[in-house]
């Protein structure tokens, strides 16, 4: 009986939940309808950024439902609506929206890469390298290579579509990718706040970082691999070499033959 009214109570909540997220959804999209109106259904990347709503709470909902609208679309750039908010708020108050937007907006691809399961997996890795070199790293850790897919200037559809679907756990998906768009997130928001000055100390300094913590992921990347290969390689020879001493040969010419016909 407790097992039964638990069971319920989690069905009852999972329901409130999806319900939540159902009204969430139509109100963010009621946000996006609302800019193809003020726009006369013209949603540039100047019409965004120039966008200036009568009422905060109303740009609020109108950004939200365009990083919704974000989430599923692979051509738009999410650095223009990072800069947008940061056009339309604060600098304090546009880097905390960007990232709760952010949450939401990698959240709902997440779900939908989950959903899909594995075909999909090998559909992007076969379509995306810089996927596939990262995936083939093996990396244990799954907070690490959401970081490293994100640091890497992957799309962030393909990159939410890929981990969501290869069964990563939400929670380490999550901060990782928060953590590996940290610095797209404030370069774009200093751009946004600075107005366009490409030369501002402060969107100089974050463009650093940014760019910084692509060609550390790229670093990373590649010393991980090296690493892997030839640890692959002492491996397949040490194998060699167990084999040919069964066998009772001892030429060396044998082993490294055998060992570059393994790999």
């Amino acid at each position: 009986m407790k097992n039964t009214a638990g069971t319920k109570h989690e069905t009852a909540g999972k329901k409130t939940i999806d319900l939540l997220w159902m009204l969430f959804l139509l109100l963010a999209w009621a946000g996006v309808l609302f800019v193809l109106f003020k726009t006369n259904g013209h949603l540039s990347v100047d019409e965004i950024l120039h966008f200036q709503p009568e009422s905060k709470s109303l740009a609020v909902l109108t950004m939200t439902g365009l990083f919704l609208l974000k989430s599923v679309d692979v051509i738009m750039h999410s650095g223009v609506l990072y800069a947008a908010n940061g056009v339309m708020f604060s600098l304090p108050m546009s880097i905390c929206l960007n990232i709760m937007e952010t949450v939401l907006m990698i959240t709902l691809t997440y779900h939908i890469g989950k959903a899909i399961g594995r075909p999909l997996v090998l559909k992007i890795r076969e379509k995306y390298q810089k996927v596939k070199a990262f995936s083939d790293l093996q990396i244990s850790s799954e907070f690490v290579v959401a970081l490293l897919l994100r640091a890497a200037g992957i799309p962030v559809t393909v990159s939410s579509l890929y981990m969501g679907s290869s069964g990563f756990h939400y929670g380490s998906y999550l901060l990782g990718s928060v953590c590996g768009l940290l610095p797209q997130i404030a370069a774009y928001t200093l751009l946004g706040t600075a107005a366009g000055d490409l030369y501002s100390p402060a969107f100089r300094i974050a463009m650093i970082c940014s760019v910084g913590v692509s060609v550390s992921a790229v670093l990373f990347s590649v010393v991980i691999l090296h690493s892997r290969k030839k640890a692959e390689a002492n491996r397949a020879f040490a194998k060699a070499e167990a084999r040919i001493a069964d066998t009772g040969c001892c030429n060396e010419y044998d082993v490294s033959v055998q060992v570059k016909e393994r790999g």
